[in-house]
Protein backbone atom coordinates (compact mmCIF):
# COMPACT_ATOMS: atom_id res chain seq x y z
CA UNK A 1 0.00 0.00 0.00
CA UNK A 2 1.15 3.51 -0.81
CA UNK A 3 -0.50 6.57 0.72
CA UNK A 4 0.27 10.28 0.72
CA UNK A 5 -1.92 13.35 1.19
CA UNK A 6 -3.68 12.99 -2.18
CA UNK A 7 -3.10 9.43 -3.45
CA UNK A 8 -3.77 5.91 -2.26
CA UNK A 9 -2.58 2.80 -4.07
CA UNK A 10 -3.62 -0.56 -2.70
CA UNK A 11 -2.82 -4.04 -4.02
CA UNK A 12 -4.39 -7.09 -2.40
CA UNK A 13 -4.86 -10.82 -2.80
CA UNK A 14 -8.21 -12.38 -1.94
CA UNK A 15 -9.66 -15.85 -1.55
CA UNK A 16 -13.37 -16.57 -1.09
CA UNK A 17 -14.86 -19.87 0.04
CA UNK A 18 -18.51 -20.47 -0.85
CA UNK A 19 -20.28 -23.00 1.33
CA UNK A 20 -23.32 -24.63 -0.32
CA UNK A 21 -23.02 -22.26 -3.26
CA UNK A 22 -26.02 -21.54 -5.47
CA UNK A 23 -25.90 -23.26 -8.85
CA UNK A 24 -28.02 -22.89 -11.95
CA UNK A 25 -30.04 -25.92 -13.06
CA UNK A 26 -31.67 -26.23 -16.50
CA UNK A 27 -34.25 -29.01 -16.82
CA UNK A 28 -35.33 -30.98 -19.91
CA UNK A 29 -37.88 -28.25 -20.80
CA UNK A 30 -35.10 -25.64 -20.79
CA UNK A 31 -36.48 -23.99 -17.63
CA UNK A 32 -34.01 -22.33 -15.25
CA UNK A 33 -33.96 -22.90 -11.54
CA UNK A 34 -31.39 -22.20 -8.84
CA UNK A 35 -30.49 -24.53 -5.98
CA UNK A 36 -27.86 -24.97 -3.30
CA UNK A 37 -24.90 -27.16 -4.13
CA UNK A 38 -23.70 -29.82 -1.71
CA UNK A 39 -20.07 -28.85 -2.19
CA UNK A 40 -17.92 -25.87 -1.29
CA UNK A 41 -16.19 -23.81 -3.96
CA UNK A 42 -13.39 -21.23 -4.02
CA UNK A 43 -12.46 -18.17 -5.99
CA UNK A 44 -9.28 -16.15 -5.66
CA UNK A 45 -7.59 -13.25 -7.32
CA UNK A 46 -5.77 -9.94 -7.02
CA UNK A 47 -7.10 -6.41 -6.85
CA UNK A 48 -5.44 -3.08 -7.60
CA UNK A 49 -7.12 0.09 -6.32
CA UNK A 50 -6.19 3.71 -6.91
CA UNK A 51 -7.78 6.70 -5.16
CA UNK A 52 -6.80 10.30 -5.86
CA UNK A 53 -8.06 13.39 -4.08
CA UNK A 54 -7.99 16.25 -6.57
CA UNK A 55 -9.15 18.95 -4.14
CA UNK A 56 -11.56 19.26 -1.20
CA UNK A 57 -14.55 18.75 -3.53
CA UNK A 58 -13.39 16.19 -6.12
CA UNK A 59 -11.86 12.73 -5.99
CA UNK A 60 -11.34 9.82 -8.37
CA UNK A 61 -11.35 6.12 -7.58
CA UNK A 62 -10.67 3.16 -9.83
CA UNK A 63 -10.07 -0.53 -9.30
CA UNK A 64 -9.07 -3.54 -11.35
CA UNK A 65 -9.82 -7.08 -10.16
CA UNK A 66 -8.35 -10.13 -11.85
CA UNK A 67 -9.70 -13.57 -10.95
CA UNK A 68 -6.94 -16.18 -10.80
CA UNK A 69 -9.43 -18.96 -10.08
CA UNK A 70 -13.23 -18.78 -10.32
CA UNK A 71 -15.62 -21.21 -8.73
CA UNK A 72 -16.89 -23.76 -11.26
CA UNK A 73 -20.55 -22.74 -11.00
CA UNK A 74 -19.89 -18.99 -11.21
CA UNK A 75 -22.77 -17.24 -12.91
CA UNK A 76 -20.43 -14.42 -13.93
CA UNK A 77 -17.76 -15.78 -16.21
CA UNK A 78 -15.51 -12.73 -16.66
CA UNK A 79 -11.85 -13.06 -15.76
CA UNK A 80 -11.51 -9.43 -14.69
CA UNK A 81 -13.57 -6.46 -13.54
CA UNK A 82 -12.84 -2.72 -13.90
CA UNK A 83 -14.62 -0.02 -11.87
CA UNK A 84 -14.28 3.77 -12.04
CA UNK A 85 -15.91 6.44 -9.91
CA UNK A 86 -15.88 10.25 -9.71
CA UNK A 87 -16.98 11.81 -6.43
CA UNK A 88 -18.04 15.43 -5.90
CA UNK A 89 -18.85 16.82 -2.47
CA UNK A 90 -20.61 20.17 -2.88
CA UNK A 91 -21.36 20.90 0.76
CA UNK A 92 -19.21 20.43 3.84
CA UNK A 93 -21.16 18.12 6.18
CA UNK A 94 -19.14 19.06 9.27
CA UNK A 95 -16.80 16.09 9.10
Amino acid sequence: MYHDSTNLIHISYFENIYENSIIQHIDANNANSYENSDSDEKSRGIEFEFHQTINKHWSLRSSYTHFLHKNVSALRQSEFMVVGMVNCQLKNNGM
